[in-house]
């Protein structure tokens, strides 16, 4: 048996083994790369959507869906792909202040529009009230100095007459008490009949549109003039029709425009009343 102990090169021989081992080993184990490998974000695979049904899919926690395999896949250093996905914004929020402030702003904004809506309501119901104020009226009917052209501005003053929303389906009771009422005042049926075409031919010849009162209770009886505010309005302008033609006819001066003077003035004071009327009988 050959002893390796006595062997004057052995030792040689096992070291130059031993520095072998050691280089083999050494170039096993090269340098670790710094960084991560990251998904480029850009290739088809990327751009894929999740399966939502894989082993990874479902996986707790979640991971990239094995369908979404990237064909370009860089390695990045620790933050670098952090800093170039998420780009970093600066954004200011707001204090207490500027929110308070923001509010004070809107406030101001709307407050014209909201002060115009009011005056506008409150210019509306002053009007009403006007309209269907029998004493105010009545004062304003006193202090009238006969003419014809006073009257007609004390009534047309207002604009044509309409109905509070609670009367709108009273208009045919309300325009029979308002017809009734002045045709007791017309004490000498100026305006309560047609003009007799025999006695009074030329009357005719100058007026193309006549209207009386009889003619107005048949329009409201038959249902002609409507409804509601709309009625009222035009009840208004038959009314007008009825002194405006006896004054193209009969002209400023004379006992028939002073009489029709007379009860032209009273017809705004007699409307309220017949709402009055009208309204205590709900």
């Amino acid at each position: 048996m050959f002893n390796f102990a006595s062997c004057p090169c052995s030792g040689t021989i096992i070291n130059v083994v031993a520095e072998k081992k050691r280089g083999k080993k050494a170039a096993a184990t090269p340098e670790k790369p710094k960084g991560k490998l990251v998904a480029c974000g850009e290739c088809s695979g990327c751009k894929k959507k999740s399966c939502k049904k894989c082993k990874n899919c479902t996986a707790q926690p979640k991971k990239r869906c094995v369908h979404r395999k990237c064909t370009d896949i860089r390695r990045v250093e620790e933050g670098e792909d952090e800093q170039k996905s998420k780009p970093r914004i600066k954004i200011k929020l707001p204090s207490e202040g500027d929110s308070k402030k923001k509010a004070a702003d809107e406030i101001s904004k709307e407050e014209p529009a909201r002060k115009k809506a009011r005056r506008s309501l409150a210019s509306d119901e002053e009007e009403m009230e006007e309209t269907f104020d029998v004493e105010k009226l009545k004062a304003e009917e006193t202090e009238l100095d006969g003419t014809f052209d006073d009257a007609r501005n004390h009534y047309t003053s207002r604009g044509p007459w309409y109905l509070p929303p609670k009367l709108a389906s009273k208009f045919k009771q309300l325009a029979q008490i308002v017809l009734s009422n002045i045709s007791k005042a017309d004490q000498f049926d100026l305006f309560d009949v047609p003009v007799d075409k025999t006695e009074l031919p030329e009357y005719y010849e100058v007026i193309s549109n006549p209207m009386d009162f009889s003619t107005m209770r048949s329009n409201v009886d038959k249902g002609k003039y409507g409804k509601g505010s709309d009625a009222a309005s035009k009840l208004y302008e038959d009314f007008l029709l009825v002194f405006d033609n006896c004054r193209e006819f009969n002209g400023d001066a004379g006992e028939v425009i002073d009489e029709a003077s007379s009860l032209f003035g009273m017809l705004p004071t007699i409307f309220a009343q017949a709402v009055e009327e009208v309204t205590r009988q709900l």
